[in-house]
């Protein structure tokens, strides 16, 4: 189970927190990736308005062919590190690890606290895309 570091957890109550995880898949064929980095991204479109505490969420596959591109990119924002920490140890999210998992050929994840300015960048991200959708 992943911990949250000692910064986050000082700030556990206070400040919001961006969590991305990049994924490359396994698959043998472009066809059977392209299939993989739709399937995980449905699994996480599925949550919307479903976790507590999380006020952004963006999930994508890769769209430039490169040697160091990933196939799939998550990006969540968390009201706080204990509401992150909540999701990790969701039920939810131990299915997602269990659907995913046989899929992958790698992940990484990356865990930042946000300053209200970057919260206030992304608010405005979402009216737009919410408006134009």
């Amino acid at each position: 189970m992943m911990q949250l570091n000692s910064q986050v957890q000082s700030c556990a109550h206070s400040q919001a927190i961006g969590h991305m995880v990049c994924w490359r898949v396994n698959g043998t064929s472009p066809a059977q990736r392209s299939q993989q980095c739709l399937a995980i991204v449905n699994l996480f479109e599925a949550l919307r308005g479903t976790v507590v505490g999380l006020q952004y969420m963006h999930v994508g596959c890769n769209t430039v062919e490169h040697a160091d591109a990933w196939d799939v990119l998550l990006y969540m924002v968390f009201d706080s590190g204990q509401a992150l920490q909540a999701y990790m140890d969701s039920g939810t999210h131990q299915r997602i690890k269990a659907e995913v998992g046989p899929m992958r050929a790698s992940r990484n994840q990356a865990d930042i606290l946000l300053s209200s300015d970057m919260l206030y960048e992304i608010s405005k991200a979402s009216n737009v895309a919410t408006t134009h959708e």
